[in-house]
């Protein structure tokens, strides 16, 4: 009974957190960023096929998680997309996740940006294809890495 009251409560919160769900396409991943009482952290949703469902339900344990940033030029030539990714280590397989922020989202950028310029924990809601949790997954963010990315967005890590 418990895991099915963590699951309604999982669920309520996907719904606050991305309102516009239904909007989103199958196999995507769209970030929200959210005030929290230890200031702002990036949210993720996933709404992965039955392969990702599979794959996280016979996964034992917590699966490895690596994210990574980077820009890729804009297809319409306005300024850089910002590339976030996360690669999911299962048992079963690989799961990739990635998101397109769009070079003419410089403000949706700069904010997501300055989200990551400290070290944080992203969450990753996982949903299936009627929106119900499957997972929540976390994935620590070490800005460390990425100095002359945060550079190109003038904000110091």
């Amino acid at each position: 009974m418990e895991n099915v009251k963590n699951k309604e409560l999982m669920n309520e919160l996907v719904e606050r957190l991305f309102p516009r769900r239904k909007q989103y396409l199958l196999n995507s991943m769209t970030p929200t960023v959210i005030d929290g009482p230890d200031g702002r952290k990036i949210a993720m949703l996933v709404i992965g096929d039955d392969l990702v469902e599979e794959y996280l339900w016979a996964h034992e344990g917590i699966p490895e998680i690596r994210g990574t940033l980077y820009l890729e030029e804009n297809k319409y030539k306005i300024g850089k997309d910002l590339i976030i990714s996360f690669i999911v280590a299962c048992d079963a397989g690989t799961l990739h996740f990635e998101t397109n922020v769009q070079g003419d989202e410089r403000k949706a950028q700069l904010l997501i940006m300055d989200v990551l310029s400290k070290p944080t924990e992203v969450g990753i809601f996982v949903v299936n294809q009627s929106l119900d949790i499957v997972a929540l997954l976390k994935a620590d963010f070490n800005p460390e890495h990425y100095q002359d990315l945060f550079g190109y967005f003038g904000i110091e890590a």
